[in-house]
């Protein structure tokens, strides 16, 4: 099912929402299985956008799907473009990835300065 203007194909029921993670996050509305799918991309494929294929010269334009990073992630990449639950997701749970294992991007963590002087 896709939601609103969001090209993505989602599997599962989701919504967006402020996470603790990082700015707005994405959450299962509903329980994952392990291996379930979760999410197919969608997108244009060229030499330029805004995700690289990790492996290849080429990126995919495609809009936010508002999944952040974490070095535990509830999802992993089977493939390009299929995302999978890599154990039980609870409803309500925020959906996360570990871009390191996908992304030709090295990924640094925000630090907040909030309460610095």
């Amino acid at each position: 099912m896709t939601l609103g203007n969001d090209i993505n194909f989602w599997l599962i029921d989701t919504k967006t929402a402020q996470s603790s993670i990082h700015g707005i996050g994405r959450f299962s509305q509903q329980q994952v299985s392990a291996d379930d799918i979760v999410l197919v991309l969608g997108g244009r494929i060229g030499t330029s956008g805004s995700m690289p294929i990790y492996g290849t010269k080429l990126f995919m334009d495609n809009p936010q799907t508002h999944i952040n990073h974490s070095h535990e992630p509830n999802l992993y990449l089977d493939g390009q473009i299929i995302f999978r639950a890599s154990r039980h997701i609870a409803s309500g749970e925020e959906l996360t990835l570990d871009y390191t294992k996908f992304s030709k991007l090295t990924f640094v963590p925000m630090v907040s300065t909030q309460g610095a002087q």
